[in-house]
């Protein structure tokens, strides 16, 4: 598997898209916006779209689903952070000069914890981290791991936005804690780190170990 990383919307959110060599069959994970840009870094990798995940529902990584969907592609989520589609659970979220707006397209599977979502030339593991968003989820890909907004170098997400939740953000941090396989971790801004790292440094992990 190979990834390219875009940044896009003006909360500056990581927009991956996955990828085998062979089957040149592409997976976006969480399109915040410039669907434009996103089309045309498919064309330039020859890649056809086939799935669109997100790893949550709030506005900087949704809003380029409908720009990509096509007769075919698979649009993928966990059911619980459904109502973020929508205008109401996202508004609260808007940032001047970009007022939230809701996305028509129509998830066509919701993922549960321990799932798998088969793709061409990988399978993609799912593991539900409830806390930042309901319906948070995290995309695990041989030695990768796709975090959204739940996880970041040296910090987590917050738990105070509209859905949010102080408890299940423990409770999920306690189940990456336990985690005994090291992957890179990829979070949905700022850059890049190691689950061992936060393991051993990320003070929030350290905290629900107490």
């Amino acid at each position: 598997m190979k990834f390219i990383t875009l940044t896009v919307s003006k909360a500056h959110t990581n927009c991956y898209i996955l990828f085998d060599q062979v089957a040149r069959r592409a997976v976006v994970i969480d399109p915040g916006d410039s669907g434009e840009q996103i089309k045309a870094t498919l064309e330039e990798n020859g890649l056809a779209l086939d799935k669109i995940l997100l790893t949550h529902g709030h506005w900087d990584h949704i809003w380029a689903v409908d720009e990509l969907m096509a007769d075919g592609v698979e649009f993928i989520m966990h059911k619980a952070d459904l109502p973020y589609l929508t205008h109401d659970m996202n508004k609260p979220l808007s940032i001047a000069g970009f007022d939230a707006q809701p996305i028509s397209a129509t998830p066509t599977r919701f993922v549960e914890d321990g799932d798998t979502i088969p793709c061409d030339g990988f399978d993609i593991g799912v593991m539900h981290t409830p806390g930042h968003t309901p319906g948070s989820v995290l995309f695990f890909v041989e030695n990768h791991v796709f975090t959204g907004d739940f996880l970041f170098a040296g910090s987590i997400g917050r738990y105070d936005f509209p859905g949010g939740n102080r408890e299940a953000m423990h409770e999920s941090l306690r189940k990456v804690a336990a985690i005994t396989q090291d992957y890179a971790v990829h979070p949905g801004h700022m850059g890049s780190t190691t689950l061992a790292h936060e393991q051993a440094n990320n003070p929030h992990i350290a905290r629900v170990g107490e």
